[in-house]
């Protein structure tokens, strides 16, 4: 047995011991002295042992708790918060007049010394501490009954771990907030303070969202820390050293992030094994377990020397970093970086193989590139439109090619892959490109496209605009062939960000730009006509452009796969457009053109299958056609089993099912699809948690069906309060339409027609309000006339 599990496993014998024949239990039953004074040494922080507001039994000579009113310094007495071994925790507000304020008054009892000695080291520890991340101190002193205090900020919120459990929050969520606890402690260890006892219940969620960390009043001063062993902790959270009554440091504290974390992300506590812990759990990533083993390592040696160390390799993760605890080869490498850029991934290929494998004079990616050239050479004669439609496309590819083969190459030869050193790498060469623009615009320009493919990729949208604005902004280049896609590209985003007027001034450049030369332009004059016609939000150019894109694409020669993936795109932007302009009948013809070309491409199609048909899926559904939307969900799921396997969309291909089992009167069928897509969407990392909400209604929805309204009816009250309902409201206003067309088929479904017509007018009305939805009118109004809501009084 080793000495921490032969300390732990004393210590919690000794604790049913009397007390009178505790101390005389541990010596006769310790294997060695260092074990039995180790025990001894726990007993003490155990009867120290405090949280800022729940503590445990009070100390025999603490005085009696104080009455509402009782004034100390300038503060007076509301209610009692918490007691134990060190006093209690009021709920106060200022006496003096200057101005109201609440604050949380911990008051210590006068009879211990030793926790009197305490509490002014707190005390000085506290003032040095100022924090957005830690609970501030107000006052402090000693009342004239001799009993010292101090005034502390009362956060009014909820425990960390109760925040986690209520809002469901995702693996990553969770990493991100938890960023903010690294952020207060780097703090106090920058002023030489310890913590010493983090854990969730000392992690509070303000009403505004933020982390705070409270009781430092068990911190201690780093170059103190050997003075004073016996201080407060949490066996629980305690690391090795603790436990065994050691010296602290600050990689003590590097262990109560880590297993906090775990706590977390994990809603339990790691099993301790031969001083191990046992760390593995499902759901938790190869990246994130690495980083939990590393700071909670048993020697503190084997940890992050620092909070600093462990949040940079936090934001690696949440990043697709590599991840320095995984200490993977050029490999794990690549993978990372590729996982960043993954549009990108396909033209880099050939370069990572090269880097990885030393033959980059030879990479095949280059020889295949030679080849289209020289036979484009051959054709030059009698197709001149067709030689520089594949220099345009060559170009592109070439250009991502050597910008991806020198970020890859310099990210490689790096020492330490931080967050911060790629950002720089990137921004470093969108610098050196912008320095070209004079003396080599046109390189300068394909570099820069190239470049804000990346920065999109990565979702840096700040850089994307950064990186296309000095293109966008010259009258003189015109050389180029980004220099269409780069309006366009900026325009697109204009467009995202509500821009409309500065969006529509890019598309129309682009346009006319395009117009100079429309044979080389073919492909980009149908793109940007499509997203001009939705930045004007004109239904009749939408369908027009609709019009153009079929037509052009019944002209284009489907004959290679860039043509293939050149026509699937335009039809996937004309499907998308159709949704919103026209009725599934007329939009489910596109959508199976685009469905048919891109299950022809034989390399990477640029619009992914399952994509395509789980929109079909959707509008088979809406048009009526039940068997073949069921055969079609059937089909998607079948695609996910082979492909992605469990997975967020496998869960919306799920609920696509239940909702045409429903339509189709399979309710069982249906209630079975809905609850795999809600433990789907449950289980994923994602982003649209919107998804996993609207499934949960979907569940509400069936159990009406199968008789039971009336529980569907109070669940539906309970979510219509719910803070993940007003998030989703905020961000977006039709999911109160959304909302509320869920609840009127209930209310249908629960014999009560009146109540149902006026809350489904009421999702129309807020779907017309928020404007971006109208394709849900439709599926209102077909349940209205579902149910013969149409003509009720």
């Amino acid at each position: 047995m080793d000495f921490e599990n032969a300390v732990s496993e004393l210590f919690a014998d000794s604790l049913e011991q009397p007390d009178a024949t505790r101390e005389t239990f541990i010596r006769e039953k310790a294997p060695s002295e260092a074990v039995s004074r180790a025990v001894l040494r726990l007993l003490r922080t155990e009867r120290l042992k405090t949280g800022f507001f729940s503590t445990g039994a009070a100390a025999s000579s603490a005085s009696a708790a104080l009455k509402p009113d009782t004034e100390i310094g300038n503060w007076r007495i509301l209610s009692l918060i918490g007691s134990g071994g060190m006093g209690e925790v009021y709920l106060a507000e200022r006496a003096d007049g200057h101005y109201q304020q609440t604050a949380a008054l911990k008051r210590i009892a006068a009879s211990d010394a030793e926790a009197w000695g305490r509490f002014s080291n707190e005390r000085q520890v506290l003032a040095a501490l100022e924090h957005p991340n830690i609970s501030r101190l107000i006052d402090g002193g000693v009342h004239t009954d001799g009993h010292p205090y101090f005034v502390m900020e009362h956060i009014e919120g909820q425990t960390f771990s109760d925040f986690v459990r209520q809002h469901e929050l995702k693996t990553k969520d969770i990493c991100r907030l938890f960023l903010q606890v690294c952020d207060a402690l780097k703090h106090a260890h920058s002023r030489l303070v310890l913590h010493r006892d983090v854990k969730p219940s000392n992690i509070l969620v303000s009403e505004e969202g933020t982390l705070r960390l409270i009781d430092f009043g068990v911190a201690g001063l780093l170059n103190e820390a050997d003075k004073d062993l016996n201080a407060p902790m949490t066996r629980a959270f305690a690391a090795p050293e603790q436990l065994a009554g050691q010296k602290p440091s600050a990689a003590t504290d590097v262990f109560g992030l880590g297993i906090t974390l775990y706590s977390l992300l994990t809603n339990s506590l790691p099993e301790r094994v031969d001083g191990t812990l046992n760390l593995s759990a499902p759901g938790l990533s190869r990246d994130l377990v690495a980083i939990l083993r590393k700071s909670t390592s048993e020697s503190p040696a084997d940890r992050y020397a620092s909070v600093s160390d462990f949040q940079a390799e936090l934001e690696r993760y949440l990043t697709n970093y590599p991840v320095e605890a995984v200490g993977g080869g050029s490999g794990y490498l690549v993978s990372k970086f590729l996982a960043r850029y993954p549009i990108a991934s396909a033209l880099a290929a050939g370069a990572v193989l090269a880097l990885t494998g030393g033959i980059i004079g030879t990479s095949l990616m280059a020889y295949q590139a030679d080849l289209a050239r020289d036979d484009a050479l051959q054709l030059a004669a009698e197709k001149d439109a067709a030689l520089r439609r594949v220099q345009y496309s060559d170009a592109q590819s070439t250009s991502m090619r050597a910008v991806m083969t020198e970020i890859i190459g310099q990210a490689l030869q790096e020492e330490e892959l931080t967050t911060e050193r790629f950002q720089t790498l990137l921004e470093e060469e969108r610098d050196k490109a912008i320095e070209l623009l004079e003396s080599n615009p046109r390189r300068a320009v394909d570099r820069l496209y190239s470049l804000s493919e990346i920065f999109d990729e990565r979702g840096d949208l700040r850089n994307v605009m950064a990186t296309l604005e000095p293109i966008v902004t010259s009258d003189a280049l015109r050389s180029s062939p980004f220099i269409v896609r780069s309006l366009t590209r900026y325009g697109i985003f204009k467009l995202f960000g509500g821009e409309y007027e500065l969006a529509e001034d890019m598309l129309v450049r682009a346009l006319k730009l395009a117009n100079s030369d429309p044979e080389l332009y073919a492909f980009d004059i149908q793109y940007v006509s499509a997203y001009l016609a939705e930045t004007r939000g004109d239904p009749e150019a939408m369908e027009a452009a609709i019009g153009d894109i079929n037509a052009f694409v019944d002209d284009l020669p489907l004959d290679t796969d860039a043509n293939r993936n050149a026509a699937a795109m335009l039809l996937d932007q004309a499907g998308y457009m159709s949704i919103m302009v026209n009725s599934p009948a007329e939009t489910i013809p596109i959508l199976e053109r685009t469905l048919a070309i891109t299950e022809a491409v034989e390399t990477v199609p640029q619009i992914p299958r399952r994509s395509i048909l789980s929109n079909l899926t959707g509008q088979y559904m809406r048009a009526g056609q039940l068997e073949q939307a069921d055969n079609a969900a059937d089909a998607l799921l079948e695609l996910y089993s082979e492909t992605t396997g469990r997975s967020t969309n496998m869960g919306l291909a799920y609920r696509l099912k239940g909702l045409i089992s429903n339509q189709l009167g399979h309710h069982d069928t249906a209630l079975d699809a809905f609850s795999q897509a809600e433990e789907l969407l449950a289980e994923f990392d994602v982003e649209n948690s919107d998804a996993l909400f609207v499934t949960r209604l979907d569940l509400l929805v069936t159990r009406a069906h199968l008789g039971e309204p009336e529980m569907a009816l109070a669940e539906m009250e309970k979510i219509s309060g719910t803070v993940e309902m007003k998030v989703l409201v905020d961000a977006a206003g039709f999911f109160e339409g959304v909302y509320l067309h869920k609840l009127g088929e209930i209310y249908a479904l629960a014999d009560q027609p009146v109540q149902a017509k006026r809350t489904l007018a009421d999702a129309i009305t807020a779907i017309e309000a928020d404007g971006r939805r109208p394709d849900l009118l439709l599926e209102m109004q077909k349940t209205m006339e579902t149910y013969g809501l149409t003509d009720t009084e």
